[in-house]
């Protein structure tokens, strides 16, 4: 197998940044009660998030291999009985490696040919506020999209020859596809049912710059409820289908999505949950031949002391 770069480099980064941490659009089937995020004002929790993201273009045998690593917190700052809390996150260290990107904001030696770690860089111990309900609804992005609007604009400034790649992270990076995988490793609960074996859906929909919409849907199964280490831990698995927005040169030929979820009922978080999506992806531009390429994406969530 041929390691390099490919026309297409960009898409692993896109679907990075567009497939970390969805915000969910639709209603959804919600059974009986108890599975629910407690929120209490005070609480501060911290996270490490790993996504790698491996793209392989069919006709060239090349592999394309990213990973990025998020360490963030959340804080608790208000919590009211009925009503979304007001939740502080803060993204405190930022990782990229890969084919044109070796980059950590703990660094002064740093290099990446990529516009997105830089931009998430500029967001490090940056924190903004954003409300969550129990049952994981997230709503409130305004200050995060400003802070996102103004780290693009420094980047776009301190590195000129990125132009292409500013421009595109302006059309489809908000604070919605910023918290794409969050949205995954942390999903939606139903917060009023926890019988084994009962099930819940979901839709999340992202924007992939230059691919389009992709729409997810998602069934969640609450598998097993067991006691570990003095607090329940409910087991939740996931499987999930997308399918890709009409776009005339690109189409969703296969895709299968799995989730395994841990989750203490006790403290009522997530404590840890991986997750993996295969896609094939058909690309035909005018004048040129159909191109197939297979993408690999691995996300994991772990708490950390």
């Amino acid at each position: 197998m041929k390691h390099g770069s490919f026309p297409h480099r960009r898409a692993p980064l896109a679907l990075l940044g567009a497939l970390l941490l969805l915000i969910p659009r639709a209603s959804a089937e919600t059974p009986g009660s108890g599975l629910a995020y407690q929120l209490q004002a005070g609480q501060e929790f911290s996270y490490q998030l790993v996504t790698e993201t491996t793209s392989i273009m069919a006709s060239m045998e090349v592999e394309n291999k990213n990973t990025q690593t998020l360490d963030f917190s959340l804080r608790v700052e208000e919590a009211q009985k009925d009503a979304p809390a007001l939740v502080r996150l803060t993204l405190t260290r930022i990782r990229a490696k890969g084919a044109f990107a070796d980059y950590d904001s703990m660094s002064e030696e740093n290099h990446s040919f990529e516009a997105l770690p830089l931009v998430l860089g500029a967001l490090v111990n940056q924190p903004f506020q954003i409300h969550m309900s129990e049952t994981g609804e997230i709503s409130g992005l305004e200050e995060l999209d400003g802070k996102i609007a103004k780290a693009i604009d420094r980047v776009s400034q301190e590195q000129p020859h990125m132009g292409a790649a500013i421009a595109e992270l302006r059309r489809g990076f908000n604070g919605s596809t910023f918290l794409v995988d969050l949205r995954k490793a942390m999903p939606r609960l139903p917060g009023n049912g926890e019988s084994k074996d009962s099930s819940w859906s979901d839709t999340l929909a992202q924007v992939l710059p230059n691919f389009g919409t992709m729409e997810e849907k998602v069934t969640y199964k609450l598998k097993s409820l067991a006691a570990s280490d003095g607090e329940e831990l409910a087991t939740i698995l996931g499987e999930s289908s997308a399918t890709l927005a009409q776009n005339p040169f690109i189409k969703m030929i296969e895709s299968k999505g799995i989730a395994l979820i841990h989750f203490s009922t006790t403290n009522g978080r997530v404590r840890k949950s991986e997750h993996r999506a295969d896609l094939v992806l058909s690309m035909k531009f005018p004048g040129t031949d159909e191109e197939k390429t297979s993408m690999i994406i691995r996300t994991v969530l772990q708490e950390v002391p």
